[in-house]
């Protein structure tokens, strides 16, 4: 990427999420750039932590690797017009630029081939947190019986951040999440 995603010498990150999404070339570029870091920084984290189980929430699992250290994965889908509206409002986006965004993502088909489960987040924030709850409480009783050591990860397909808040309240709900 060239200087025009520097604002004052830094990185812009909407300039950067412009460049980016701009074509698949781009987005691989960025990503086989950054996530070796973002890989190591979860790794530390995790190391820190010293909690029995871990939940990640990682749009980027497949392609930095890191779902090879995971029992479980979840991925969070909603349509792709609720998806558009979600982008928009919560990055404060252009329809034009939420559109290359999408159009840069994997398919759902993609996410459904990969993950272990999948949770539709078309609905209400209580739908999705019922839903989710119900799935990790069902992953919790399966790693009890299997004594497995690897973490959760969920994978979000462009959805808006209310899930993090969910998972949040969820970990703090039970504390053995990072």
């Amino acid at each position: 990427f060239s200087a025009d995603i520097l604002t004052g010498g830094k990185i812009d990150r909407k300039k950067l999420a412009n460049a980016a999404f701009k074509s698949k070339e781009n987005t691989e570029l960025l990503n086989k750039t950054v996530l070796p870091f973002i890989t190591v920084e979860i790794k530390k984290k995790i190391e820190k932590s010293g909690n029995e189980y871990i939940l990640l929430d990682a749009p980027t699992l497949y392609e930095s690797g890191t779902d090879k250290m995971c029992s479980s994965v979840i991925a969070l889908l909603a349509d792709e017009k609720i998806r558009k509206l979600r982008i928009i409002e919560r990055d404060n986006l252009s329809e034009e630029a939420a559109l290359l965004r999408l159009k840069a993502a994997k398919s759902d088909e993609y996410y459904i081939q990969k993950a272990d489960k999948i949770i539709y987040n078309n609905d209400s924030i209580e739908e999705y947190s019922k839903q989710l709850s119900a799935i990790l409480n069902k992953i919790l009783e399966e790693r009890k019986m299997s004594k497995t050591k690897k973490f959760v990860a969920i994978v979000l397909a462009l959805i808006m951040s209310i899930s993090c808040f969910s998972l949040i309240s969820f970990a703090e709900r039970r504390s053995h999440f990072l």
